[in-house]
């Protein structure tokens, strides 16, 4: 497991957590789990410089050391 090296495209607020980041690549698997719990799952775009992040999400790696 590691860090998701991308850049943050959209950031969310996961029910008991602090407001986060997360890439184009991650956002589909946290909705899609946010889905399979019944949780409505909002993601807003990040617009401006001041809220570059980067994502936050862990990420597996597989054998060959691609990502997922």
């Amino acid at each position: 497991m590691r860090q998701c090296p991308n850049e943050a495209a959209w950031r969310f607020t996961w029910p008991g957590n602090d407001e986060s980041y997360i890439c184009l690549t991650c956002a589909p698997q946290l909705r899609g789990c946010a889905e399979a719990m019944g949780f409505h799952l909002q993601l807003i775009p990040v617009e401006t410089e001041w809220e570059l992040q980067q994502c936050r999400q862990t990420v597996k790696e597989k054998p060959d050391g691609d990502r997922r």
